[in-house]
């Protein structure tokens, strides 16, 4: 005589822990939770290694850390409040200054005039911020200068993206390149001889104000290892004419470039197979890298998927590379460039993963990054001529930057705003070649 078995039991003893349903030989093995999910005898068994810390932009020459005495003053800014000395709030020594906004557009400032004699010859301006709601602010600028800053260097670094770089109520610290798209110039300030800063906040004129808070003024050096700037070809999502299109165009002066997958949509229509993505690595020295693993979750997009999904994610996607041979399993690009909103995106990729690439372009990127998880791009879509990308590079030689272009689909008759022409893609790494620019994937150039 027998009997049926119970519902969710089975007539073997495969199952090596009944007590959990997740657990069960056709389960798949989940990285880094130390359990045995799938009943083989062996935990972890398909996970990659830890990812080890990307290359960052060092300190530098230290100008200001507004520390007590700092001697900064704040304007009246329309009566707006300050206080220059919060003991409450600061990321580096026991405070740091704010100033806030009126909320009707009144210009707020917090400046010291001979703060001391300072070369910036060879060098950048770095700094310690963080804004408390940053779509508030219509202009944040640092002015750099002389004579009570009559002769002055006007830096903007604010931008007018939807993703703002500066993310709400986190202390960032980035610098800023000598270029000409976020550089202006008053009087005849002298480089070699800065006197007087200056931070500068307007807001949108709302009725909102928006509150800086300052913690550092640094300079850092140029980057020395790239007189002529570095340059990386960064192409997201995985369609097939990456590899059609735009690998034979690389190809012919041996560049690499670094793809963001989407996991799920390989080898769908439209989208690279596991054997092209194999062969640009191995034949042509690309890197590939993480967009997602679930295609739900890139189009969602990381800031709204759950923090525990967004993790799983993570790690499906990482293990999926790492087991199929890719070394960019390190290495991601934000879908739709979003590391905001009701997850703390950015904290699992710092626990996660090396670097990140944002679709910010307000600034173009320093080597070594001021944030590997923020970095900074030129994003290549229809509207954009070859011209735009040709004087972005042209300023990027000038200033010793890393700009790193995005792009995404390939047709000679784009017709989306992510289509992008091969012939002007030809064009702009012709053009690459012709200045000189060394071009590299985004992993080989800050990950170790």
């Amino acid at each position: 005589m027998t009997c049926p078995a119970p519902a969710g039991y089975v007539d073997n003893a495969a199952d090596c822990n009944d007590a959990e349903a997740a657990v069960n030989p056709e389960a798949t093995e989940i990285c880094g939770d130390v359990i045995d999910n799938d009943c083989d005898a062996v935990v972890d068994e398909t996970c990659p290694p830890a990812c080890g810390a990307a290359l960052v932009q060092p300190e530098g020459t230290i100008l200001s850390q507004l520390q007590a005495g700092h001697g900064f003053v704040a304007n009246s800014g329309g009566g707006s409040p300050h206080n220059v000395n919060d003991t409450t709030d600061f990321a580096i020594g026991t405070q740091s200054a704010w100033i806030e906004t009126d909320g009707a557009g009144t210009a707020k400032t917090l400046k010291k005039n001979a703060l001391g004699t300072f070369d910036f010859t060879g060098k950048m301006p770095r700094l310690w911020v963080k804004l408390d709601d940053p779509t508030k602010a219509a202009t944040l600028q640092l002015y750099l200068g002389n004579n009570n800053l009559a002769d002055q260097y006007k830096f903007s670094f604010n931008s007018t993206q939807g993703q703002q770089w500066t993310t709400d109520g986190d202390w960032v610290a980035f610098s800023m390149s000598w270029s000409s798209k976020t550089l202006s110039t008053v009087g005849s300030p002298n480089r070699a001889a800065i006197t007087d800063v200056q931070l500068r906040a307007i807001d949108t004129a709302t009725g909102d104000p928006v509150r800086v808070h300052a913690n550092q003024f640094s300079m850092v050096d140029e980057p020395a290892g790239y007189p002529n700037g570095v340059i990386s070809f960064t192409f997201d999502d995985g369609f097939a004419s990456q590899y059609t299109l735009a690998k034979p165009i690389l190809d012919g002066y041996g560049y690499p470039g670094t793809a963001y997958v989407i996991v799920e949509d390989v080898a769908t229509t439209n989208y690279m197979t596991l054997s092209q993505l194999t062969d640009l690595q191995s034949s042509s020295g690309w890197e590939i890298g993480y967009h997602s693993y679930d295609a739900d979750i890139h189009t969602v997009g990381f800031p709204d998927t759950p923090v525990g999904d967004l993790e799983y994610d993570v790690d499906s996607g990482r293990a999926w590379l790492y087991n199929n041979g890719f070394e960019g399993h390190c290495d991601c690009a934000y879908p739709h460039g979003a590391f905001t909103g009701s997850t703390d995106v950015l904290s699992v990729m710092h626990a996660k993963l090396s670097a990140c690439r944002t679709v910010h372009q307000k600034h173009r990127e320093a080597f070594p990054p001021s944030d590997p998880y923020k970095l900074r791009v030129l994003l290549v879509t229809k509207p954009v001529t070859v011209a735009t990308v040709e004087a972005a590079i042209d300023q990027a030689k000038l200033n010793k930057e890393w700009i790193i272009l995005v792009f995404h689909n390939f047709t000679s008759t784009p017709v989306s705003n992510d289509d992008y022409d091969p012939a002007d893609f030809q064009q702009i790494v012709d053009y690459v070649n012709t200045v000189g620019m060394p071009v590299t994937t985004v992993g080989d150039l800050i990950i170790p």
